[in-house]
């Protein structure tokens, strides 16, 4: 498991991400990371657009995985 990045947690403590998007965190890391990139791309903080990178590159490490068959 991946560690949670400081921003997600900085949003956690702000309560600016919705129940809905935390009920992923119970099912897989990864689908809550990219729902939180989709969330996050729709707000106006230009700092938190670095999730975006973040997801692309858990992805990408997610596939290097399979591939691998681990």
């Amino acid at each position: 498991m991946l560690a949670f990045p400081i921003n997600y947690i900085k949003m956690l403590k702000e309560k600016k991400i919705c129940d809905e998007v935390l009920k992923y965190q119970l099912v897989n890391y990864h689908v809550l990371l990219v729902f939180s990139c989709l969330w996050v791309r729709s707000t106006e903080d230009a700092q938190r657009k670095g999730w975006l990178k973040v997801a692309r590159i858990t992805m990408a490490r997610t596939d290097w995985r399979r591939r691998r068959g681990d």
